[in-house]
Formats: structure tokens, C-alpha cells, sequence
């Protein structure tokens, strides 16, 4: 997002577009089989959809299950990505 602000108030403005389609469509209040064909496709790519189905397997499981591995290296992925695209998008 760096390329598109001038400072770190307008970076906060920009936020709640990212974050808020996330939590709407991530399954926290409809499960996400029940969303429409568009809406779950929408889903699947964002990785608030991920953490909240890793938190769900480590709410309902004693253990490591091999659903939360994967859920937790595609969110660590995402924040590798976040990260080295924001680095390459920086004003030097």
C-alpha cells in the first residue's frame, strides 16, 4: 500500500479495504459453505479465511492436525508476500 499514500495517517485510511471484506466473507458469521458461489471463491484467496480455520481446528483439537499446519503456512506465506511486496513498493 506505500506506493499509493504519502503518510502513515493516510496508510490507516486505507486499512478497513483490506481488512473488512476479509472478516465478512472469512466465515465468522456465516459459515462459509452457506455463501454464495462468488462470495466462496472470494474467500478461498483471502487468509483471514485461513486463520479463522486454523483457529477452529485448535479450538476443537487437542493436537496438531495437518488442516492447521496447512492453514498456518498459508497464512505465514501471505505475510512473506505482505511483507516483500510492501518492501519493493517503498519510496526511498
Amino acid at each position: 500500500m506505500s506506493a499509493f499514500e504519502r503518510n502513515e495517517f493516510q496508510a490507516v485510511q486505507f486499512l478497513p479495504a483490506g481488512v473488512l471484506p476479509q472478516f465478512l466473507v472469512c466465515g465468522l458469521f456465516v459459515p462459509r459453505d452457506e455463501l454464495h458461489g462468488a462470495l466462496s471463491a472470494i474467500a478461498k484467496v483471502m487468509p483471514m479465511t485461513y486463520a479463522v480455520q486454523a483457529a477452529g481446528e485448535a479450538a476443537t483439537h487437542t493436537g496438531i492436525t495437518g488442516l492447521f499446519v496447512r492453514d498456518a503456512l498459508l497464512i505465514l506465506a501471505c505475510v512473506v508476500l505482505v511483507l516483500v511486496v510492501s518492501a519493493t513498493t517503498l519510496k526511498r
